[in-house]
C-alpha cells in the first residue's frame, strides 16, 4: 500500500505510528513547510530504520503525479477542504481528522460540499476516537433500573483555539461519545441554552432528552496532555494515557483500580484494514458524519 500522510504535527506522528503498525511500507509526508516535512521524514526513516519502510518528503503537487491508495489529512480542520479539492484521483481512500471540515467557515452550507466530495471519493472514512472510547468504558458500567440517567462528559484539550473554534473541534468528540455511549441513532438531544455556558476558552453544554441529561465541559487551553472525566450516573471513569515514544497506553481508572484499555486510534485503524473492501463499512461513517456536523452546527446556532 503506497500512502501519503498530509500534515506535519503530532497527529500527524500518531498517524503514521498507525500505518506502520499496520504493515504499510510506502509512506509520504505532505507539508507546506519544506522544513517540518523534511524534518519529520528524517525523524521517521531513522525512528524505524529496522522496519524498512521507505519514507519521502513532498509538496502538494506530489498528489497529481502519483497514485496513492490512501492518503490521511490532519492537517487543522479549515484547511481539510482545500486539500480534498486538490485531490483528483477517486480512487483514492481517504481518512480524515474530525471534523470532515470547519463549520466556521461552511456554516449552513457544510450539507452541500459534504455531498460533492462524498459522490467524488467512494471511500472516504472520518476518524472519530471517541466512538471506540466509549466502547471501552460501556463494558465496566453499572446495570441499573433508573429511567432517566445522566452522564456527564470532560474534555480538556491542548490547543489555542477559542470560542466557536473550540466548539467545532470538540463538539464531534462529544456527540460521537454520546452517540456510541448511549445508542443514539438520530441524536434525539435538545440544548437546555439557560444553563448552558460559553466564553473565551470553556463551553458547557446542557443537553436533555427523554430518557437522558448530558453535561459536556469542555477547554482548550494550554496543558501538557488532554484529560477526560466521563461520569455515569454514580460512576466515575478518568482516561489516563501514558505516552512514551512508539507506545501510547490508554487506562480507566475506576475508584483506585486502574484498568488497561485500548488505545482508541488503534481501535479505528484495526477497524479501517479489517473493513477497507466493505461498502457498509463507509457507508456508515458517512452517516455518522452527517449526523456529526448536522447536530454541531445546531449546537453552535443554539447559544
Amino acid at each position: 500500500m503506497i500512502c501519503a500522510v498530509i500534515g506535519s504535527t503530532k497527529i500527524a506522528e500518531v498517524h503514521v505510528n498507525e500505518l506502520v503498525k499496520n504493515n504499510v511500507k510506502q509512506i509520504t509526508i505532505i507539508s507546506r513547510s519544506k522544513k517540518k516535512r523534511d524534518f519529520l521524514t528524517s525523524q521517521f526513516n531513522s525512528r524505524y530504520r529496522l522496519k524498512k519502510i521507505i519514507f519521502e518528503s513532498a509538496n502538494m503537487n506530489v498528489l497529481k503525479k502519483t497514485y496513492f491508495d490512501l492518503i490521511v489529512i490532519c492537517t487543522k480542520n479549515n484547511t481539510h477542504h482545500h486539500y480534498l479539492d486538490h485531490i483528483e484521483n477517486p480512487k483514492t481512500t481517504l481518512i480524515i481528522e474530525k471534523p470532515i471540515i470547519s463549520l466556521i467557515i461552511f456554516n449552513g452550507y457544510y450539507k452541500s460540499y459534504l455531498d460533492k466530495i462524498y459522490n467524488k471519493f467512494n471511500k472516504l472514512l472520518v476518524c472519530n476516537p471517541m466512538s471506540y472510547f466509549a466502547e471501552s468504558i460501556k463494558k465496566y458500567t453499572k446495570k441499573k433500573k433508573k429511567k432517566f440517567k445522566k452522564i456527564d462528559f470532560i474534555m480538556k484539550k491542548e490547543s489555542r483555539k477559542t470560542y466557536e473554534e473550540i466548539l467545532v473541534d470538540c463538539g464531534p468528540h462529544v456527540l460521537s461519545f454520546v452517540n456510541e455511549f448511549l445508542n443514539l441513532s438520530k441524536f434525539p438531544i435538545k440544548l437546555d441554552r439557560n444553563k448552558s455556558i460559553q466564553n473565551k476558552h470553556y463551553y458547557k453544554l446542557v443537553m436533555n432528552s427523554k430518557n437522558y441529561k448530558i453535561k459536556a465541559y469542555i477547554s482548550e487551553q494550554k496543558r501538557k496532555n488532554t484529560k477526560i472525566i466521563v461520569k455515569y450516573n454514580n460512576q466515575k471513569f478518568i482516561r489516563i494515557t501514558k505516552n512514551k515514544l512508539l507506545k501510547f497506553k490508554n487506562f480507566l481508572k475506576i475508584n483506585k483500580e486502574l484498568i488497561s484499555i485500548e488505545n482508541p486510534m488503534s481501535q479505528f485503524y484495526y477497524d479501517f484494514f479489517q473493513n477497507r473492501k466493505k461498502k457498509l463499512f463507509f457507508k456508515k461513517n458517512k452517516v455518522l458524519t452527517y449526523n456529526l456536523m448536522k447536530e454541531n452546527l445546531k449546537l453552535l446556532r443554539s447559544l
